[in-house]
């Protein structure tokens, strides 16, 4: 092939890339890769295509194919290392990006593919905070480094140093999707449910490609839901039981302690969701009902039992059974619609 050609379609392949076509990118690249098999930059712009067509075993033969032609180089490597990585082959994912490093020491993306292959190693925490550390000392105005120590520091626990790192990926570039999409995972763990949701929708805004954001939400608001569902029942069958159970001036009094309770569950969430209604979470929920009616009738059941609980609170005790039944299947029916979901979701 004319060499003006081939460098042609190399930087066609590039640019197809980087706006997402990979597809695209591998069709522009098969005629070099014919006709000069042993191309390296070819080689492993295929890979990287592939990698974001999700075929990892096709990317792993490209970037080998690559590392054979050009053994001291260091790209071939990285693209092995992370294509071992999502065939869940982590030792040979290791030792590709270790000979990564070797070759490369001075450059920042051959620690970040340390730190990214040993995050989810066992017993590899070390290595990957070193690899994280060292890929930010060489590159600290760069935003990857930051968002996989971030990762590294959430995936051993460690919640400060992954807010802060996390935090300072966002800082130098808002729209990186791991960053945002692991500081969602990190609210999450913190039980601020709704703000994890806001994270995660702002993700997947920001990277259509990011399935696991928008899976990320589900879980976010599902655990929403449950919890809100407990504490509700939880009431429900203690101050809502006595508030029925009493006469007179007792069941008023239980009836005002059931709803201040019941007014206070709903402040708590509020507090949460108005903030992130504010931010992405707030165009995703208003499409809920087109894409998740299952969801959809489980909060109304919810919504549904609370204010059924809250008319029982206020109405005279001779008149609180009905609106108590009513609420009480309300909640059962949305808890059991939650449950359902859950498991099409697994099955999924």
């Amino acid at each position: 092939m004319n060499p003006d050609h081939s460098a042609a379609a190399v930087r066609q392949a590039e640019q197809l890339l980087e706006i997402n076509r990979p597809q695209e990118a591998l069709r522009a690249l098969s005629a070099t890769l014919a006709q000069e098999p042993d191309n390296v930059t070819a080689l492993c712009l295929a890979a990287r295509a592939e990698l974001g067509l999700a075929e990892p075993e096709r990317a792993r033969d490209f970037a080998a194919r690559a590392a054979v032609a050009a053994p001291t180089s260091e790209w071939p490597m990285r693209l092995l290392a992370l294509s071992l990585v999502r065939m869940k082959r982590p030792q040979e994912a290791y030792d590709a990006a270790r000979t990564a490093v070797a070759n490369a020491p001075d450059l920042w993306q051959t620690h970040h593919a340390l730190a990214h292959v040993c995050s989810s190693m066992f017993g590899m925490t070390s290595v990957a905070y070193a690899a994280a550390r060292n890929a930010i000392e060489r590159a600290p105005l760069e935003p990857d480094p930051h968002a996989i120590l971030g990762r590294v520091a959430l995936e051993s626990g460690d919640q400060k140093t992954a807010e802060l790192a996390l935090r300072e990926a966002l800082r130098l570039d808002p729209n990186h999707t791991v960053a945002r999409n692991d500081l969602g995972r990190l609210q999450l763990l913190r039980k601020d449910h709704f703000g994890a949701a806001d994270h995660f929708a702002q993700a997947a805004a920001s990277d259509v490609r990011l399935d696991v954001a928008a899976h990320n939400i589900d879980i976010a608001l599902t655990s929403a839901v449950a919890r809100l569902f407990f504490w509700v029942w939880i009431l429900l069958i203690t101050l809502g039981r006595i508030a029925l159970q009493l006469k007179g001036i007792g069941a008023v009094w239980a009836g005002l302690a059931t709803l201040a309770v019941l007014i206070g569950l709903v402040l708590w969430q509020l507090r949460g969701l108005v903030p992130a209604l504010r931010g992405r979470l707030g165009p995703y929920l208003r499409l809920l009902p087109h894409r998740d009616r299952m969801m959809t009738a489980s909060i109304g059941l919810l919504a549904l039992g609370m204010i059924a609980l809250a008319l029982m609170c206020v109405l005279p005790s001779a008149w609180r059974w009905p609106p108590a039944i009513i609420g009480a299947v309300a909640l059962i029916g949305s808890r059991v619609l939650l449950a359902v979901r859950a498991r099409r979701s697994k099955r999924s």
